[in-house]
């Protein structure tokens, strides 16, 4: 249930700790916030630059969500350039400002190539 490129877990994956911790909320009475998020022009990187550029914006992507994620949220490669994030415990407002973070910190980065990628 693991994402081959990213590393990161899968849809499956994803679905299923989205029900748990669904459950979990409800149990213990706190909230649950999922951010989805996309890159964009992933397929126009693909066809202006190959499909293994791509594949390496993905991974740079996914680990930059895996990086600033907390230990215990799923992120998730929902599939092709969706990305999912569980939040439990944290509600609209503080979901929201991970989501700014997270838009930050990816706007500032520098996506290389694949033949940069063991710099």
């Amino acid at each position: 249930m693991r994402d081959e490129p990213t590393g990161l877990p899968d849809r499956r994956r994803f679905l299923l700790d989205l029900e748990r911790s669904a459950e979990t909320a409800r149990r213990i009475g706190r909230p649950l916030s999922c951010i989805v998020t996309d890159i964009d022009d992933l397929r126009r990187v693909n066809e202006e630059h190959g499909p293994a550029v791509g594949d390496s914006v993905v991974r740079q992507f996914g680990g930059i969500l895996g990086r600033i994620k907390r230990s215990y949220d799923t992120v998730a490669r929902l599939g092709g350039d969706e990305f999912g994030w569980l939040l439990l415990g944290v509600g609209r407002d503080e979901a929201l400002r991970a989501a700014e973070r997270a838009h930050r910190r990816i706007a500032e980065s520098v996506f290389d190539g694949p033949e940069n990628r063991s710099k």
